[in-house]
């Protein structure tokens, strides 16, 4: 089981970071990093949880690492009605030249 963990979240980071990098668009660059800090989270509490001595501690981490979480997602949902709210395009590559 423990193979498997890691491997899921060391597949999920390597999507995440080749979706990050082919993307433009700034939404899909956003959750892109978001999915690698999920998948971070993931292997965090898969060698947490399959350590020789496991402490109560998991609970706190994971809702740490929840909580960072959906701040992330927050600021990103902010950030995007900012853009639309003022008529800006989402593109990367024209971001530059928004005033």
């Amino acid at each position: 089981m423990l193979n498997y963990a890691l491997l899921a979240s060391i597949a999920a980071v390597g999507i995440a970071f080749a979706g990050a990098v082919s993307s433009r668009h700034f939404i899909v660059a956003m959750l892109s990093a978001e999915l690698m800090l999920f998948s971070s989270a993931v292997l965090l509490a898969t060698l947490f949880a399959y350590s020789p001595a496991p402490g109560s501690d998991v609970f706190p981490m994971m809702i740490g690492i929840w909580s960072v979480a959906m701040a992330e997602a927050v600021a990103i949902m902010a950030f995007y009605v900012y853009v639309k709210s003022h008529g800006l395009g989402l593109d990367l590559s024209r971001i530059s030249q928004q005033k």
